[in-house]
């Protein structure tokens, strides 16, 4: 057996904390021992709490009790008192627990001895002696866990309990249980838990106040003696009673709650915090990015992904994708900085968190990049600096490079050998944005050009004799410096006269003053004038017709390095050879002239050629003639006479009498041009002659003659023009077949009746010739045929009921269309179904496709389906005999016919007699066109006053009056219709004015105006009433018109 023994705490320095820390830590040693000395040197193992049959004894209660001295002391070691029940009749020698024991401290955690947080408990055994008989014991534990040391505010509880006791055997110990534990079925049972109490106590339920409400504190005090006071926040709730409650709303924070019971004893020793819905956690939220030119070009996300149970709000919404979602994609303009607000959807409690995004976009400035300049052979020669000093943060890449020092620097040394411009991009080394600007270096180093220099000649005998000019055209802006070889020639012009007397060589300079630039150009003038050798030139001839009629060769075998040239050329073969043949057709002189093409020199020799070659004359040979259809048509004699001496040869000879003599007949088929050879006999020569016969006989051309068309009702109704137009020159005659139409127009407008051939002759006027062309005119104007085009009929209410086909087969080549279309089922074809609601006069026209001529017909549908108006007299049967009757009144047709049972039979006759109660189910109408009109009972139109039916069983009629001498009666009758709730009250007035229509009940209470209103005098006023349910009762009604009165009663409504 564990024993401690706790020293007394009424000294002063019994009650703070180091004493009780010394206390505790005490107890905790004695209690751990005893523990391993109790439970941890054997193993225990119990039976299955199933053979726990046994309901002998059972643990009622656990207590801490504290000094009967002070039995408020909250605090201390104190003794543990079990209550065990015993039902049975006998005493039984030991009862014991094994379980785990939990303390918690004044918050409501759990502690373990040394008031430290844990999850574990203490397994503990523990034990009691002598449990009376049919009694409820209160025993102080004696062997195990026999008392324990607690703080003001905890509380303990013992878990997961097992329970044994023995019999009334004397050595049945507490020892023996806890040795024998495998063997204490069936006297053994399980408890899930129990309390210890330990004084003014109290046990909690905690519910956290939301972002909206309070939260609750529920107290259930206990232990000491009741009833009890709670206070918790200055707030104090009595009289409550052991077992049951007190609720606190109070917001979110620690409170102490202090316990009194009815004693006075206290317990303030217990603190419970209501917690807050937790806002939000908004720390995940981020996202915060820089957008430059080179990094998130459309943005990025934002936020966080989205947590399920809350919502997402962000502003402002500018460059969001979307505004409500976790993680919306951010792309402003402009540097933001977005708020979001994370709402807890089922607590409203909220959060928010700022996400910065950053827009660094700034271009660069480049007003200061420049410099350009211009190049040329005095300035800047070697190129100067462009752009501008670097500055610190960016960078330059120059484009072209091409003559460029460094193409990455902000101030690279340029010297292109061509005017370039150059484009510089500087970027941000920091936002990666760029911007560009141009400079332009002009390069003006071209050297005058020298192309146009010239002028070198050479001074002969007979070419430049006195020099000549050299150089070119003076340009603006331009000088020149000319020097010779052999020297003695200096020159500022641009084209100077030199004429020297040996080969010379001038070399001038041309300078641009505006760039410095120079070029230098030579020119050679050659001198040589030594005269040619022309005595070895001859060979003069006589040519004939017959002698040397081809000419001869004369002049030279030709020299190497001289050009020969002969005047005149006529008669050679060539003027520029020594000996060119001479074939000239009259006397000639030639002169050739012999240059030495070295030096350009010349000299001149004649050479005689004698002609003796007299052609015949052929003036006098002619007669060119024109042959047309009217003239010449036979030919004509052209030539001349013939001379003696000469003989005649024509060609061609096709369309010739003869074509050896002088003045044949030429009568050709086509236009032909006849030479004539004349020859002189005497010396052989000959001449030549045309002679034109020109052949015009030619017929006018016909092709575009035509306008050939087809006349139909919709296409040349009023005819068209046929022919071509008019060409000058030329005449036209129009006959027809068949006769009747002449015209002399080229283009005549024609509209036949008939299909037509029309005929023109064209004559050329110049020559006399003609042709003829038809051109044909068909006529097609026929109209439809329309005469099988029918079926009128006529549409009842038992007869072509859905309509009927009208019109004609579809004849093909036709269209058709009806008019009107109402009631049709296709208005354009030839055989619609025809349903119209009303007599239908329709007209169809038909429409040769082929010529677009119409026709039209009529077709007539007559409509009869008209149902009959009718109303109906009913006389009501008495009660003991089928006296009822029921007579109609029709209109709207003939031959009508009569129901009464809904339109199961129908009767010719208009009255229906001895009909006894329920004999009339509905009423029908029906005409000679099988129309029917149905009409329910409630709404029938009476034709007469009927009986009023006060109910199913008696019938009776109202009808009160009041009769002035003289004048118009008074009067009120009441008709209920048999087959509705309905009554229908007809009001005649004496006198006209103001009238009301009233209901009251046998009360004397009014329930309903019925009516009110202008009544005129000898004019009957229907007035139906449908009787509520809550009426259907005995009324009196109440008719006044001024100050006539009229009163009545309906008995026994339904």
């Amino acid at each position: 057996m564990c024993t401690f023994t706790q020293q007394s705490e009424q000294s002063s320095t019994g009650r703070g904390p180091q004493s009780r820390i010394r206390k505790l830590l005490a107890l905790f040693l004695f209690v751990t021992a005893c523990m391993f000395q109790g439970f941890q040197l054997h193993a225990q193992t119990f039976p299955p709490a199933t053979s726990c049959t046994s309901k002998d004894l059972e643990l009622i209660s656990a207590t801490l009790p504290a000094p009967a001295a002070n039995p408020c002391q909250c605090s201390g070691t104190r003794n543990l008192m079990l209550g065990i029940r015993n039902k049975t009749g006998s005493t039984r020698t030991s009862f014991a627990l094994w379980g785990t024991l939990k303390r918690f401290n004044a918050a409501g955690e759990q502690v373990d001895d040394n008031g430290i947080k844990t999850t574990a408990g203490t397994p503990i055994f523990a034990c009691a002696n002598q449990v009376k008989a049919n009694s409820d014991n209160q025993l102080q534990a004696t062997s195990g866990l026999t008392s324990i040391t607690v703080r003001c505010g905890e509380s303990l509880v013992i878990e997961n309990l097992y329970l044994a006791w023995t019999t009334a055997n004397s050595n049945e110990t507490c020892d023996f249980l806890r040795t024998n534990t495998a063997t204490l079925n069936p006297k053994c049972g399980t408890l899930p838990s129990i309390k210890i109490g330990l004084g003014v106590t109290a046990d909690f339920s905690v519910n956290n106040a939301t972002c909206a409400a309070n939260g609750s504190l529920q107290v259930f005090p206990s232990g000491g003696l009741g009833p009890y006071k709670v206070t918790v926040a200055g707030t104090t709730r009595t009289g409550i009673v052991a077992g049951s409650s007190t609720t606190f709303s109070l917001p979110s924070g620690t409170y102490n709650i202090e316990v009194t019971d009815s004693r006075g004893c206290i317990n303030n020793n217990f603190n419970r915090t209501i917690g807050n819905a937790a806002a939000p956690d908004v720390s995940g939220i981020g996202g915060a990015f820089t957008k430059t030119c080179t990094a998130f070009l459309n943005g990025a996300l934002i936020g966080e992904t989205p947590a399920t149970g809350f919502t997402y709000s962000w502003a402002p919404t500018t460059g969001l994708s979307t505004a409500n979602v976790g993680n919306p994609t951010a792309n402003p303009t402009t540097t933001t900085t977005y708020t979001v607000t994370k709402t807890n959807t089922a607590t409203g409690c909220t959060s928010t968190k700022q996400v910065l995004v950053t827009v660094d976009r700034a271009i660069p400035g480049i007003s200061d990049i420049g410099y350009g300049f211009t190049k040329t052979c005095s300035d800047f020669p070697n190129g100067t600096y462009i752009g501008e000093s670097p500055v610190i943060g960016f960078t330059y890449a120059w484009v072209s490079n091409t003559g460029l020092s460094d193409a990455n620097i902000g101030n690279p040394l340029a010297n292109p050998d061509a005017t370039t411009t150059y484009t510089v991009t500087k970027t941000s080394t920091t936002n990666g944005c760029s911007n560009t600007k141009q400079v332009v270096v002009t390069v003006d180093q071209a050297k005058p050009s020298i192309s146009s220099i010239g002028g070198a000649f050479t001074k002969t005998c007979i070419a430049n004799t006195n020099g000549g000019t050299i150089g070119e055209s003076g340009q603006t802006g331009f000088t020149y410096a000319w020097t010779s070889v052999p020297s003695g020639f200096t020159a500022s012009s641009a084209d100077p006269n030199v004429n020297p007397q040996r080969t010379t060589n001038y070399t001038v300079r041309k300078t641009n003053p505006s760039n410095g630039c120079y070029a230098e150009a030579t020119v050679t003038v050659t001198v040589n004038n030594t005269l040619p050798d022309v005595s070895s030139i001859g060979g003069e001839f006589t040519k004939t017709c017959v002698l040397k009629t081809s000419g001869a060769d004369i002049g030279e075998t030709p020299v190497t390095g001289f050009t020969y040239s002969w005047s005149p050329a006529a008669g050679l073969s060539a003027y520029t050879i020594g000996n060119p043949n001479a074939n000239p057709t009259t006397t000639t002189t030639y002169t050739v002239t012999k240059t030495e093409t070295a030096t350009g020199c010349f000299n001149a020799k004649t050479v005689l050629v004698t002609v003796d070659q007299v052609q015949p004359s052929v003036n006098s040979i002619g007669g060119a003639f024109t042959r047309t259809c009217i003239s010449n048509t036979n030919g004509a004699t052209i030539g001349e006479t013939p001379v003696d001496d000469y003989s005649y040869t024509w060609l061609p000879a096709t369309g010739l009498s003869a074509s050896n003599i002088g003045n044949p007949t030429a009568n050709p088929t086509v236009s032909t041009t006849y030479t004539v050879t004349k020859t002189n006999l005497t010396n052989g020569c000959t001449n030549t002659r045309q002679v034109a016969v020109t052949v015009h006989t030619t017929t006018p051309d016909i092709s575009g003659i035509g306008g050939a068309f087809t006349k139909t009702c919709t296409t040349n109704a009023s005819g068209a023009a046929i022919g071509e137009t008019a060409q000058a020159g030329f005449s036209y005659a129009w006959t027809s077949s068949p006769v009747g139409f002449t015209a002399t127009s080229a283009y005549p407008t024609v509209n036949p009746t008939a299909t037509t051939v029309y005929t023109v002759t064209k004559t050329n006027n110049t020559n006399g010739c003609y042709a003829d062309a038809p051109v044909t005119v068909t006529v097609n104007t026929t109209i439809p045929d329309v005469g099988s085009i029918g079926g009128a009929f006529t549409k009842t209410c038992v007869l072509n009921t859905s309509g009927a086909t009208i019109g004609e087969t579809p004849a093909s080549g036709f269209s058709y269309a009806w008019a009107p279309a109402t009631g049709l089922s296709d208005a354009a074809i030839s055989n619609p179904t025809a349903n119209p609601a009303a007599s239908t006069t329709y007209t169809v026209t038909k429409t040769n496709l082929a010529n677009g001529c119409t026709d039209t017909r009529q077709v007539v549908v007559a409509v009869n389906t008209e149902a009959p108006n009718f109303s109906v007299c009913i006389s009501q049967p008495s009660l003991c005999a089928n006296s009822g009757s029921v007579s109609f009144a029709a209109s709207g047709g003939s031959g009508f016919e009569y129901s009464i049972d809904n339109g199961t039979n129908f009767q010719s006759s208009n009255s229906f007699t001895g009909l006894g109660s329920g004999s009339v189910s509905g009423y029908k109408v029906k005409n000679g066109f099988g129309c029917v009109t149905t009409v329910s009972c409630s709404d029938v139109v009476m034709a007469c006053a009927p009986p009023v039916s006060l109910n199913n069983q008696q019938q009776r009629t109202i009808s009160q009056k009041v009769v002035l001498e003289g004048k118009p009666v008074t009067q009120v009758r009441a008709a209920p219709n048999p087959f509705s709730d309905k009554v229908r009250f007809q009001l005649e007035s004496a006198s006209s004015g103001y009238g009301i229509l009233e209901l009251y009940n046998l009360n004397g209470q009014k329930v309903r105006t019925v009516f009110q209103g202008y009544v005129q005098s000898g004019k009957a006023q229907m007035v139906d009433f449908l009787v509520p349910g809550y009426l259907k009762t005995s009324l009196v009604y109440v008719f006044r018109v001024g100050d006539q009165q009229v009163t009545g009663k309906l008995i026994g409504l339904k």
